[in-house]
Formats: C-alpha cells, sequence, structure tokens
C-alpha cells in the first residue's frame, strides 16, 4: 500500500520516470535479490545496471506502538551513492497518503518549505464547486428589509466562475455572474456583469445592468475573496409616472465576498453588495442612488462538484 502511494506522488511530481515494479519483482525473483525485503546498496547497483536505471529508490516501513515511520532513500545505479533520503512519521493509517506525498517532495529534491510552499499552490488552483445560502440586510435610501441570496462558485486551475444573488421578496433583487481567468494560484482578473430591479412603493419601478471588472485573491487555501468595481451601463426607472433613463457610468457598483473553509466540504460566507437601485431628485434633476445589501451564510461544497 504504502509503495503504491509513494509511486502515485513521485509520478505525479514528473521528477522520476518510473519502471513497473512488476518488472522489477520478476528481476529480484531472478536474480535472487532482496529476499530479506529490503536491497542493499549492492544490489540496487546491481538492479540498475540489469535494467539500464539511472537510480534504484528503495525503503521500509516500520511501526512502533502508535508511530508509523516511513524511510526510503534513491541511490545512483552506477555509483551505488545514496543521493538523497527522506523520512515522514504519522500516527495513524489514514495519514499515510500524507507521509507517501512528504516522503516524494523530499526525495524529490525538495525542501520541507517548498513542499509546504507547492502543497498550498495545488490547493488554491484544486477543482471545487460549490452552492451557498445566505440572508442579511438590505437598504436603499431611508427603507431597508431582510433578504435572502443563493450563491454558485466554480473555480479549476485554469477559471473561476462565480453566480449569486438576492431573490424576491428583496427590495432590491439582482444577479451577479462573474468569470476570471487565473494569472497565479492566488490571483485571478476578469470581469463581472449584473442585473437588478426593483418595486417600491410609492416611488416606482427600476431596473439596471452594470459592468464590473473582477480580482480573485487567494492569500491561503482556506480562505478565498472577489473584489468587484465598476459601474452601471444601463439603467431606466419609472419615478411617478415618469419615464427616466440614467446616464451610463453614473453610478459605483461594488461586489464583494469572501470564503474562509472551515473543512473541504464546508465554508462561511460574508459578502456585501452596492448596486443601482432608484433615482432621486436632486438639485432639479435625478441622481442613481445605490441599494446596499450585507450578508452572511454558508457554503457547502459537494463530491460531484469536485
Amino acid at each position: 500500500m504504502v509503495a503504491e502511494l509513494l509511486i502515485d506522488k513521485l509520478q505525479k511530481l514528473g521528477k522520476y520516470t518510473l519502471v513497473e515494479r512488476v518488472l522489477l519483482f520478476k528481476v529480484l525473483e531472478e536474480q535472487a535479490l532482496g529476499m530479506s525485503g529490503v536491497l542493499s546498496t549492492e544490489e540496487a547497483v546491481k538492479v540498475g545496471k540489469i535494467y539500464g536505471l539511472d537510480y534504484v529508490i528503495t525503503g521500509s516501513i516500520m511501526k512502533l506502538g502508535k508511530e508509523i515511520t516511513i524511510t526510503a532513500r534513491v541511490t545512483n545505479a552506477s555509483t551505488g551513492e545514496i543521493v538523497k533520503t527522506g523520512e515522514a512519521k504519522v500516527n495513524a493509517i489514514e495519514k499515510l497518503p500524507s507521509a507517501a506525498e512528504l516522503l516524494a517532495y523530499r526525495l524529490s529534491g525538495y525542501t520541507e518549505r517548498e513542499y509546504r510552499a507547492l502543497k498550498e499552490a495545488g490547493e488554491k488552483t484544486q477543482k471545487r464547486g460549490g452552492i451557498g445560502f445566505y440572508g442579511g440586510y438590505v437598504m436603499e435610501e431611508n427603507q431597508g428589509g431582510m433578504g435572502m441570496g443563493l450563491i454558485i462558485i466554480y473555480y479549476t486551475g485554469r477559471l473561476s466562475v462565480d453566480i449569486s444573488g438576492l431573490a424576491p421578496p428583496s427590495i432590491s433583487p439582482h444577479v451577479v455572474v462573474g468569470m476570471a481567468f487565473n494569472i497565479s494560484p492566488t490571483f485571478s482578473i476578469g470581469l463581472s456583469g449584473a442585473y437588478g430591479w426593483a418595486s417600491v412603493d410609492p416611488v416606482g419601478d427600476a431596473q439596471f445592468a452594470s459592468v464590473m471588472p473582477i480580482l480573485y485573491y487567494r492569500p491561503t487555501s482556506k480562505l478565498r475573496m472577489k473584489l468587484s468595481l465598476g459601474s452601471i451601463v444601463y439603467g431606466t426607472a419609472d419615478e411617478n409616472g415618469t419615464s427616466i433613463e440614467m446616464a451610463p457610468f453614473s453610478n459605483l457598483n461594488a461586489d464583494l465576498w469572501a470564503v474562509y473553509l472551515l473543512s473541504s466540504s464546508v465554508g462561511l460566507l460574508l459578502k456585501i453588495t452596492a448596486l443601482g437601485g432608484h433615482t432621486v431628485e436632486h438639485g432639479g434633476g435625478y441622481e442613481w442612488s445605490t441599494q446596499f445589501s450585507y450578508g452572511a451564510g454558508i457554503i457547502f461544497y459537494p463530491d460531484f462538484l469536485k
């Protein structure tokens, strides 16, 4: 089991081109090598010459009490020199995959610090999808009310996508859709669009659409944040029976959220949105008011979205 785990981790790192172990066992049997279960340095060199290998990786596993220790070494098949060694310890069988991963990094020449950094980067870009629900308070000018919302998040090594929105009977139902390309494990940049509508007595009806550039920020594998700022590109309002069209870029819009993973399947969500609302009279003309929503909720990451 441990050998298979180590082989899998080494193959993913791509430092070595591995030879099929079944064929290796056949060579060991034919040459009567490694009968004790552990290849000596001389035997490793002999196997290397038979197979035409550059290196031979050997190891052992020992259990003392609850502690399990895995050791391995990389031997130069031409000279017999031990070029790399590694050791990993765990206190439970279910932690063996993590120990094999650490050992694979060490045998591939990575330091503990480099291993942690690479592991963190891999977890940041790990394919994952989540569905969340949040509730909060929505306000515009001198009125407000409670609202409930839905958010869907999906990201891979290349893309980050999110869809969120408040549903009626909120005073400001809206939908926000964003997509960004990952330029590094930490940052993604892209574009977001929003559409909203409202009907508030006795003022009237309004609807708007906005465009916002996005920055996704992943400072750690557990924390993911979105900052999106832009403006209305289209807006109309029926204010007390008067139809009004708003000039593009006349109102600042924003969509911000942060998700903190409590585990691989559950995360906490905080969300703030500022979008176009109604027009209000000001100085003999009209200005576009802003709807603010403040929410908190929870996100679930089911296995079928991974």
